[in-house]
């Protein structure tokens, strides 16, 4: 452990000496170094949010079908229809994240990378009635996400 941190200390030092900054540009926003790209297919990501958003405010269930990240070989991603109830858009790493109760896993929180949804977040409709389906307030005002959160290591 010790080592890591030696080691970002002497790359610290060392981008001070290339880019010669000053103690307040060390210690500002300016002086972060993003190393991810722009976010991939930015507008129908953007899109996306801004839909999610007016579903959590309507207070709507949704369905999409997502395709799953696997890091070591897109051959072995999978596709699947998810059901939520949306509570969340988190932004981490320069990827917007759905944070959602899944309602096929017992309200389970789940999280969704949001450019991995494929075609259309629709409101989920009772087979019954034909009307939205609704989460109410009493069910999500009993997370916590921020608790939930605290000691996870990403998203």
């Amino acid at each position: 452990f010790p080592v890591t941190i030696l080691a970002v200390t002497k790359i610290l030092d060392e981008l001070n000496d290339l880019f010669d900054l000053s103690e307040e540009e060390i210690k500002s926003a300016s002086a972060v170094v993003v190393t991810k790209p722009q976010i991939h297919n930015s507008v129908r990501v953007h899109r996306k949010v801004i839909e999610i958003l007016e579903h959590i405010k309507n207070e709507n269930c949704i369905e999409f079908m997502y395709t799953t990240v696997h890091n070591l070989n897109d051959k072995l991603a999978q596709s699947f229809l998810c059901q939520i109830i949306p509570l969340q858009i988190k932004l981490h790493e320069n990827l917007f994240y759905l944070i959602g109760l899944n309602l096929n896993k017992d309200n389970k929180i789940v999280n969704f990378r949001i450019d991995k949804i494929q075609g259309n977040i629709d409101s989920i409709t009772d087979d019954n009635t034909g009307e939205v389906k609704k989460f109410n307030d009493s069910e999500v005002n009993k997370i916590n996400l921020d608790q939930y959160f605290k000691n996870v290591i990403g998203v």
